[in-house]
């Protein structure tokens, strides 16, 4: 179950890209978070390490 309404990733800058917020959607099932980053694209799965 997500605990949080939405969640806010921030990214820095580099030389490459400027620094950008974005709030993807996400779902939490045991150990993965399953990020949708450019819903509704496939989501990029983290596992806990």
């Amino acid at each position: 179950m997500n605990r949080l309404p939405q969640m806010t990733i921030n990214y820095a800058a580099c030389q490459y890209f400027e620094a950008t917020t974005e709030s993807p959607s996400y779902n939490i099932e045991g150990e993965f978070l399953y990020l949708y980053q450019n819903f509704p694209s496939a989501a990029d799965i983290l596992h806990k390490q």
